[in-house]
């Protein structure tokens, strides 16, 4: 089954509640990548960021690991009671992804 780039595998309002029933900001929307980013502070971690890529179901983490620092974390094909537990979580591995540093 091929995917086609213009349209969303989720729900986008639906993606955008999950982000603020766990506290999450909207930052912005890019139409074009039907790409959602949305950023929290936390107090240990500092900034956080969540690049939800809704035409790819990949969703890219940027935070502080506490001993590698700035990291980012990409997974791809995240249902969505994973991203519900990426939300909940940032740091959650779902074995479906890679890290860059």
């Amino acid at each position: 089954m091929s995917r086609s780039p213009g349209r969303s595998l989720y729900d986008i309002k639906e993606v955008q509640q999950m982000a603020k029933d766990h506290g999450w900001n909207f930052i912005l929307y890019s139409e074009s990548q039907f790409m959602l980013s949305f950023g929290k502070l936390d107090p240990k971690q500092g900034k956080m960021r969540i690049n939800i890529y809704c035409s790819r179901k990949t969703v890219a983490t940027s935070l502080n690991h506490p001993k590698q620092g700035k990291t980012q974390l990409y997974r791809k094909d995240v249902k969505m009671g994973e991203l519900r537990a990426i939300f909940i979580n940032p740091r959650k591995h779902t074995g479906k992804g890679y890290k860059t540093k």
